[in-house]
């Protein structure tokens, strides 16, 4: 197994013929072997992004019917508004350009907070966590920090192209289920109540602005000041629904 071995070529019979048809063969499987790396190191970064690295080893070792429970972490469901419209006066290009400072804005902001993006969704928004991954006691307060960030962002960019451009976020916290689903194009999903919580809240309103549960507002009580913004109904019936106070 040992690759970039070579032997003296010391004549110019037939074992000097051997030794050099050896040494092409050995640098020919060691050029192989480099280009199976480079590809298996572009397999796992691929991985990376589509899935937290627990989920990716188990995966990369051939697990079928891989899933994790969590107990308590905190979910947000995030949407960014506006952006067709302002997107049909650019090309392509530009378009695409935009969206994706927008989104390379997010990440950024995601590894600030220790927060973990599980997918970007089809209408323009973004589905994260917080303490699913790395646990964290302060999950639900880093994921509010995260999504006034990605206000912040928002706002730097409607100064700078003029745009009318918003952020709705809903978040919430308890136990959630994660894991790999389907075979031909097997995505990493997130389910359970705290998601579709996060889902509900962030829908309660048609307006702008971050949105949390009872359980959110309870759990940073003190940090952030919230107003009343309406009500949803669940299995557990009815529930207030909070806005985050703008900041002075």
């Amino acid at each position: 197994g040992e690759l970039g071995v070579t032997v003296p070529v010391t004549s110019r019979d037939q074992f000097g013929q051997l030794a050099s048809d050896f040494n092409d063969m050995s640098a020919s499987l060691q050029t192989k072997q480099l280009l199976i790396d480079e590809q298996r190191q572009e397999n796992d970064k691929l991985l990376s992004s589509l899935m937290p690295e627990p989920e990716a080893r188990r995966y990369r070792e051939g697990e079928e019917n891989i899933s994790t429970q969590h107990r308590d972490v905190s979910v947000i469901y995030a949407q960014f508004l506006g952006f067709d419209d302002f997107s049909r006066s650019l090309s392509s290009e530009e378009s695409v350009s935009m969206l994706n400072s927008i989104v390379q804005a997010f990440d950024g902001a995601a590894e600030r907070h220790g927060v973990e993006q599980v997918r970007s969704m089809q209408d323009t928004g973004l589905l994260a966590t917080c303490g699913l991954v790395v646990p964290r006691v302060d999950h639900a307060s880093r994921t509010i920090a995260f999504a006034n960030e990605l206000t912040e962002i928002v706002a730097r960019f409607n100064d700078q192209h003029g745009a009318g451009l918003a952020m709705r976020a809903g978040i919430d916290s308890g136990p959630v289920t994660s894991g790999l689903v389907g075979e031909r194009s097997t995505v990493y999903a997130l389910w359970g109540e705290a998601v579709d919580l996060a889902h509900r809240v962030h829908a309660a309103t048609g307006s702008a602005g971050t949105f949390v549960s009872n359980r959110v507002r309870d759990a940073v009580v003190g940090i952030y000041s919230f107003s009343e913004a309406g009500t949803i109904t669940g299995a557990a019936g009815t529930e207030t629904v909070w806005r985050l106070d703008a900041e002075d």
